[in-house]
C-alpha cells in the first residue's frame, strides 16, 4: 500500500494527496482478493447494465465527500464568526501598550453585533505587570476588525517572561436599527481562538536561548525542516548563538545534510530559525536520529554590551555597569540539544491506514438505503472493467439493452431491505422469502410450458437446471435450478 501511493505520486505529480488517495483506493479494491459472491454480483451487474460495482462505490464516496464539504461551506456563509486574529501575542516590558486585533468574518448582517472582552491574570498580575482592562467591542455592518489595547507596566527587575489572558465572551446582536435593505441577520458565533495569551518579555536581561522541545519528529519527505530557537526571560541587546549538527544513527550526507552556523538575535527579537535539509531515500518503517546542538551564546560588541568585552581598567561607573550587564548576560536554556528523529512519510502512512480501512468489500457491494437501491435500479452503468484508475466510462448500447430487458427485476428486488439494516438479517430474510415466491411461480410456469410443448417433467427440469446454473449470480434464474 505504501509503495502504491509512492508510485502514483511519481506517475501523477500534478494531483494532490486527496486525488491520489481516491486512485489508490480504487486500485487496491481492484487488486485485492475477492470472494465468489463478489464475482457473482459483479458479473450479474455487468450483464444487466447496472455498471461496475467498484466504480459505482468510488464515485458515490467521492460525491459524499464533496457534498459534505459543500454543506460546511454553506453553513459558514450563513454564520458570522468572531475571534482573535491570532492566539498568541508578545510585547516587550517597555512597550507601553499592546494591541490585540479581533476579526469578524462570514455572514451578511444588517444590524451591529456586540462582544465583551476582559483580561485575566496568568503569571502576570494586573496592577503590577499590566493594566486591567474590560469593555465591549461593537461591529457595525461592514466592519471586520476591531482592536483591544492593554497597558503594560515596566520595572527594573530581572524576572521571567510573564503572561496574561484576554477573553471574548457574551456575543450578542446590537440594539441598533436594521438597514431594511439587506438580508436577514445571520447566526452569530464565537470561534477559536476565543482567548489570546499575551507574553510580556523582560527587557532587563539578554535572554535564555533554547529549543522549544527536547525531541522533534520529522518525515523523510519533509525536505528542508525549520527548527525554532526561542529567546525567553529577556530581549536586551544583540546576541549570537552558534550551532552545529551531530550524527546519531542517521548519517550526514546520507540521511541529512550537515549544517553549522550562527543565529543572530538583534534587540527585542525573540526567535530564530535553523534550517536543515532532510534526504528522502524512500525507506519503509524508517526511524533514524541526529542532533542539533546550541553552543554558548555570546553578546556582540554593540552598545552597553561592549562593557563585558572591555579589557582595560574600568572606572567605578564602568565597573557598576559591568556588574549589571554581567547579571543580564545571555545563557543557554534547558533544551540546548535537540534530537531530530527521521521517520517514514507521515502523510503516506496516514493515507495507507485510511486506505486499509476503506478497502472493505462488504461496503463496496452493500447498500445503505432504499433510496440508493431504487436509484441504482433505474440507472444504467458501464460494464467494462477498463483501467485501474477508477475513471468513469459511458454505458454502451449493450448496457442500455440489458438494462431495459431486466429493469423489472431490478425494481422488484430494490424493495428488499438494504444490507446495512440489522447487520444484513433483514436483507437475508426478505430475499429468501422473495426467492421462494419466485421459485413457486417459475416452477408452475415451467410445468405449464412443458405440458404445452409436450415435454416430460424430467426434460423440462433438466433444461431449466442448465439454464439457471449457466448464468452466475442471476437471482431470478438460480432458484429454478433447485426445482
Amino acid at each position: 500500500m505504501f509503495q502504491l501511493l509512492k508510485d502514483l505520486r511519481k506517475k501523477h505529480p500534478d494531483k494532490d494527496l486527496d486525488q491520489l488517495i481516491e486512485m489508490a483506493s480504487y486500485s487496491t479494491m481492484v487488486r485485492q482478493r475477492k470472494s465468489r459472491a463478489f464475482y457473482r454480483v459483479q458479473v450479474t451487474r455487468q450483464m444487466i447494465g447496472a455498471g461496475n460495482v467498484l466504480r459505482r462505490y468510488a464515485a458515490d464516496r467521492q460525491a459524499r465527500r464533496a457534498a459534505g464539504a459543500a454543506l460546511g461551506d454553506a453553513d459558514l456563509a450563513n454564520t458570522t464568526c468572531i475571534a482573535f486574529e491570532q492566539p498568541q501575542y508578545q510585547c516587550s516590558e517597555n512597550c507601553g501598550t499592546v494591541s490585540l486585533w479581533v476579526k469578524c468574518q462570514g455572514g451578511k448582517r444588517s444590524n451591529a453585533c456586540l462582544v465583551d472582552y476582559q483580561t485575566e491574570n496568568g503569571s502576570a498580575n494586573a496592577g503590577s505587570d499590566y493594566e486591567y482592562a474590560q469593555g465591549t467591542l461593537e461591529f457595525k455592518p461592514g466592519e471586520t476588525r476591531k482592536v483591544i489595547k492593554v497597558g503594560i507596566i515596566d520595572d527594573e527587575m530581572f524576572e521571567e517572561d510573564e503572561h496574561f489572558f484576554v477573553r471574548l465572551q457574551n456575543l450578542r446582536e446590537g440594539d441598533g436599527p436594521a438597514s431594511g435593505e439587506g438580508p436577514e441577520n445571520t447566526k452569530l458565533q464565537l470561534v477559536e481562538p476565543q482567548s489570546a495569551t499575551v507574553t510580556i518579555l523582560d527587557d532587563d536581561h539578554a535572554g535564555i536561548f533554547s529549543f522549544v522541545q527536547k525531541e522533534l519528529r520529522v518525515s523523510e519527505s519533509s525536505g528542508t525542516i525549520e527548527v525554532t530557537v526561542t529567546r525567553s526571560s529577556g530581549v536586551r541587546g544583540t546576541v549570537a548563538v552558534p550551532y552545529h549538527t551531530e550524527d546519531g544513527t542517521a548519517r550526514h550526507g546520507v540521511d541529512y545534510e550537515k549544517t553549522q552556523g550562527e543565529l543572530e538575535f538583534i534587540n527585542e527579537v525573540t526567535s530564530g530559525v535553523i534550517k536543515v535539509c532532510i534526504t528522502n531515500i524512500a525507506a519503509h518503517d524508517k526511524k533514524e536520529n541526529f542532533y542539533i546542538v546550541l553552543e554558548e551564546p555570546k553578546w556582540l560588541k554593540r552598545g552597553i554590551s561592549a562593557l563585558l568585552l572591555n579589557q582595560g581598567t574600568p572606572s567605578p561607573e564602568e565597573e557598576e555597569a559591568r556588574r549589571i550587564a554581567e547579571m543580564g548576560k545571555p545563557v543557554l536554556g534547558e533544551h540546548s540539544r535537540l534530537t531530530v528523529i527521521i521517520e517514514e512519510a507521515t502523510e503516506l502512512k496516514s493515507s495507507v491506514d485510511e486506505l486499509l480501512k476503506d478497502a472493505n468489500m462488504a461496503d463496496v457491494i452493500g447498500t445503505h438505503s432504499w433510496k440508493e437501491q431504487f436509484i441504482e435500479a433505474v440507472t444504467v452503468g458501464a460494464g467494462d472493467e477498463g483501467e485501474e484508475n477508477g475513471e468513469q466510462q459511458h454505458p454502451s448500447g449493450c448496457d442500455y439493452f440489458m438494462h431495459m430487458f431486466t429493469v423489472f427485476w431490478k425494481i422488484l428486488f430494490a424493495f428488499v431491505p438494504p444490507t446495512n439494516y440489522w447487520n444484513g438479517w433483514a436483507c437475508f430474510v426478505v430475499s429468501i422469502a422473495v426467492i421462494g415466491v419466485l421459485t413457486a411461480i417459475i416452477g408452475d410456469l415451467a410445468s405449464h410450458f412443458g405440458c404445452t410443448v409436450g415435454l416430460r417433467d424430467s426434460v423440462t427440469a433438466v433444461v431449466f437446471v442448465a439454464l439457471g446454473t449457466s448464468i452466475p449470480g442471476s437471482p431470478e434464474l438460480n432458484p429454478i435450478g433447485n426445482l
